[in-house]
């Protein structure tokens, strides 16, 4: 009998509920931590530039694809307007600067998400009927860059020199 007494006083311990109840609230507090952590800013300054590269594509198709209407000072010309939180399309034509829509947009002018904003390469990148890029009106003697961040993740974009080829 005093054998059973000493057994019941040394079982001391955790039950199996109470043991699930501190994992499920480690694990709650874990989802909460690391849903702080990580942020989409970075997933937006990648998206930004992506579409910042599709409507420089897409410019110096259009100047491209204008080149066999007009020739010499009345080419026509395309070309992005880059500020530090958005970006416009322009066409000039005679000497006539007009705003057509972006691609796949209401409107000619893009602005960055909040956060985000241009910090190199600001100007007017146009592209003559060649399809060969300049900047602010004068030939790019260098390969452009183009950098968009967020203060935290830069990311790049190159426009190469004579071909305006964008990788």
């Amino acid at each position: 009998m005093a054998y059973r007494k000493n057994i019941k006083k040394q079982q001391k311990g955790f039950t199996a509920i109470e043991i699930i109840a501190v994992i499920l609230i480690i694990s709650i507090v874990g989802v909460v931590a690391v849903s702080r952590m990580t942020s989409t800013k970075t997933y937006n300054v990648a998206a930004e530039v992506e579409i910042l590269k599709a409507n420089l594509r897409y410019a110096q198709f259009r100047a491209l694809s204008d080149a066999d209407k007009r020739y010499g000072e009345k080419a026509t010309a395309w070309g992005i307007v880059l500020s530090a939180n958005s970006y416009t399309l322009q066409k000039t034509e005679e000497g006539v600067t007009k705003n057509p829509s972006l691609f796949g947009e209401s409107s000619s002018t893009h602005n960055l998400a909040s956060g985000i904003s241009i910090t190199t390469g600001i100007g007017t990148i146009t592209y003559d009927g060649w399809g060969i890029p300049s900047l602010n009106g004068a030939p790019i003697v260098g390969d452009l860059t183009i950098t968009i961040t967020d203060g935290n993740s830069p990311q790049t974009i190159t426009v190469t020199k004579n071909t305006g080829f964008i990788p």
